[in-house]
């Protein structure tokens, strides 16, 4: 009985090892294998810098609030310090243009709205008058810009209690004077700065349907990295589907049966053959994943993500190893397994199309394994 396992695993490793040769010499695969990486690491580019950019709403600005300095406009503090805070707002991209300019992207629909900060900006937050402070140009009837207003008025609220407060403190004090405002400025940077004043608010996402809570980080660049999630799953299935393409090969020109001749331990030839795929698209997965927590900034995802892209290559392998059993002709097997990996990367879209749009109807194509990787590729990097 030792002396079987022996055998079966010796048949194993030298199936593998004839396969992985076979492999590397089959120039379709080979070049498959290589599109599939150059075209992944040029699609990743291109889609995580859509995530970082085009995901988030662009709008416009001008400042009116200057003063002269030596003969030259410049901004004032306050102008610049509120265009510093709303250029570090994730889900703003923050374009400085002229009046005419932002009026005809507006009308192209190329920005959400402009903001005008008007003159007198800073003059009026340091008196305590906060009216017409900014003006914002939208198109009628959208309802999305409130919800930015509010982002943008959020910004300007640590100037307002700033001054409020300095004001406040200067009148206890009963000195006026700009050394005392000054001082307490010092202040109050001092505790921003200051770690042991930090605050965060917890967002609590709960699902009102079955009153489950849900604690997820929120990401206007998600949709991006489940489209990278779907096209790589789709490229894998299709450098598995060509990896087995000579088995097909194998039984055309009869091999297949002169295997059998040599005696060779039950099953350890579609074992090897498996092994074989699955250390190729190993190498593919080993890419993927370092791309993505690369560019999402997540190293600690990246043993998470492997053994998701390892357990989906199996599944993968697992199907068109299937398929060479069932299909005889190698035209045939090709022509199958192209319209399987394009059914199931077509599957894999629409299941997290249906989240989106919350299309239930769509629910049931999150167990296709394409649907299944996407959206545990998603559980990984928002609960990481």
């Amino acid at each position: 009985m030792k002396t079987y396992k022996t055998s079966i695993i010796k048949d194993t490793l030298n199936r593998t090892s004839i396969s992985l040769r076979l492999l590397l010499r089959d120039k379709g695969t080979v070049i498959v294998f290589l599109l599939s990486v150059i075209s992944f690491f040029f699609v990743c580019n291109s889609l995580n810098q859509a995530a970082t950019e085009q995901s988030k709403i662009p709008v416009g600005l001008v400042n009116l609030d200057v003063k002269a300095e030596a003969g030259v406009e410049v901004a004032t503090e306050s102008s610049l310090s509120l265009i510093e805070s709303l250029q570090t707002v994730e889900a703003f991209t923050i374009l400085e243009e002229d009046m005419d300019t932002l009026e005809r992207m507006l009308s192209n629909r190329e920005i959400y709205c402009f903001y005008i900060i008007n003159k007198g900006y800073e003059e009026k937050i340091k008196s305590g008058d906060l009216t017409h402070l900014i003006t914002v140009y939208q198109v009628k009837g959208d309802q999305s810009v409130p919800i930015l207003s509010d982002i943008f008025a959020g910004e300007m609220m640590y100037q307002i209690c700033l001054e409020r407060t300095a004001s406040r403190f200067g009148a206890i004090l009963k000195d006026k004077s700009q050394t005392v405002k000054e001082s307490f400025y010092q202040y109050a940077k001092e505790l921003r700065e200051n770690d042991e004043f930090e605050f965060q608010f917890d967002i609590t996402l709960a699902d009102t349907t079955n009153g489950q809570e849900m604690f997820q980080n929120l990401d206007t660049s998600l949709l991006y990295r489940q489209v990278i999630a779907g096209l790589f799953a789709i490229l894998l299935s299709f450098v598995i589907m060509f990896s087995y393409t000579y088995v097909c090969m194998e039984r055309e020109q009869g091999i297949e049966k002169r295997v059998k001749l040599t005696m060779v331990a039950r099953g350890t030839k579609e074992l090897g053959t498996m092994l074989s795929v699955l250390i190729l698209s190993l190498i593919l997965s080993v890419v993927f994943v370092f791309c993505v927590c690369y560019y999402v900034n997540l190293p600690q995802a990246f043993g998470k993500l492997l053994l998701l892209s390892i357990t989906f290559s199996f599944v993968i392998s697992l199907l068109f190893l299937l398929i060479t059993k069932v299909v005889r002709s190698f035209i045939a097997y090709q022509l199958l397994g192209a319209i399987m990996v394009l059914v199931l990367g077509a599957s894999g879209f629409l299941s997290f199309i249906g989240m989106v749009l919350k299309a239930d109807f769509l629910n049931v194509l999150k167990f296709t394994p394409n649907g299944w990787f996407i959206e545990k590729f998603v559980d990984i990097i928002i609960n990481i």
